[in-house]
Formats: structure tokens, sequence, C-alpha cells
């Protein structure tokens, strides 16, 4: 594939990519206990042939492509929702929903094959430890809720975040690059007016939280 500057970044493409092939595993427990509540917990296994994953090797400013890597990834779910009606009648409004994810991943060194190259690539992470690419090995939500059909008010305020992951794999001795935890906090506000009339508002990463990449 030819290189190109994409935003500043020099981009290759590689036409020696090939399709994914994904197997899943998946088993999954819920209940119900009254409408619009949950408990569930779900185990997962995926075994991915020829994943592919963004790849970073020298040159003055690095060079972006892709390549296939076989991976393998497995975990748990845990998910609860509840309205807090349960406690106190004046709290029937509002709901309350969790969910937490943890998961193991790994993966072998992807094949990035340039006629420029010879030798083959080095990957710069252990192969025998390293994640897959992109998949961290937490990640949690935390959410309340509150709607009211009466006067017609939906509100929300919403938490996420994710554990380290790795999001560049660099070979030839390149750095790999870690995105690191990202704590987000929206909150959003729904007023109806009449039938055909909505006032929206919402707030965004209200804890003012940076999204970083580093190298190990």
């Amino acid at each position: 594939g030819r290189t190109e500057n994409v935003l500043g970044e020099l981009v290759r493409g590689n036409t020696n990519l090939e399709r994914t092939l994904i197997t899943n595993l998946d088993l999954r427990w819920e209940w119900f206990p009254a409408p619009r509540e949950l408990m569930a917990v779900s185990v997962f296994g995926k075994d991915f042939q020829g994943a592919i994953e963004e790849v970073l090797f020298p040159s003055t400013n690095g060079v972006q492509t892709w390549g296939n890597a076989d991976a393998r990834v497995y975990g748990a779910e845990f998910e609860f929702q509840a309205g807090l009606g349960r406690i106190a009648d004046p709290l029937r409004h509002f709901t309350l929903s969790t969910n937490l994810s943890l998961v193991h991943s790994s993966a072998e060194e992807p094949e990035v094959n340039f006629s420029e190259r010879s030798g083959g690539q080095q990957d710069t992470t252990d192969q025998a430890t390293r994640p897959m690419e992109g998949q961290s090995p937490y990640t949690f939500n935390l959410d309340l809720s509150y709607e009211n059909p009466n006067t017609g008010t939906t509100a929300g305020l919403y938490f996420n975040t994710f554990g380290e992951r790795l999001t560049a794999l660099g070979v030839f001795s390149v750095p790999d690059t870690y995105e690191q935890p990202f704590h987000q906090l929206d909150f959003t506000f729904s007023q109806r007016f009449r039938e055909h009339w909505t006032f929206d508002f919402a707030v965004e990463n209200i804890l003012g939280d940076t999204a970083r990449e580093v190298l190990p």
C-alpha cells in the first residue's frame, strides 16, 4: 500500500490484510425482579483469527499501518438495574443502573510485511503477555436516571471509565502506545412542553478529565 499524510500523520495501507474470523462462546444468566429491573451475570470467550490492529513502525515521524494478529479474549460481565422506589416512594421516578466488565486478553505479533523490510518485524511488546489492542482489562458504568411521565421531565447522570489499553503496537523498536483511564461524567436534562416542544440540556465531561496516550 502507498503512504499518505493524514492530519499530519503518515498513514500506509496494507494490501495483505485479511478479514477477521471470530469464534464466540457466551453464557448469560438474567433475572427480572420487576418491570425495568435487571440482574445479570455473563461469562464469555472470543477467539480472533487475524484481528486487525494498528501498528507503528519507524520513519521520520513514524508511520501508521495495520496488520493481522491472532488474539483471545475472555471475561465476565455483571449488570444491575433497579428502581429506587424500592427504598422510598418519593424516589419512584429514579432508576440506578451499573455495569462492570472484567476482561483478560492476549494477542500474537501482527503480520506486517513490506517489500522494503526484510527479516520480519520485531514487536516491541513481549508477545507472550501483551493485551489485544483496544481491549481494556475492565470497564465500569454507573447511571442515575429520572423519568416523570406526568411532568414530561427526564434527566440522567452518567459515569463511565475503563482500564489502560493498548492503542498502537510498535515494531522495529518503536514504543507501544497506551491510552490511560478516562473518567467521564455527563448530565442530560429534557423537559416536554405541550405536544410538540421539548427543551434539552446536556453537559459532558463534568470532571474535566483529559484523554491521554503514553509510552511505557
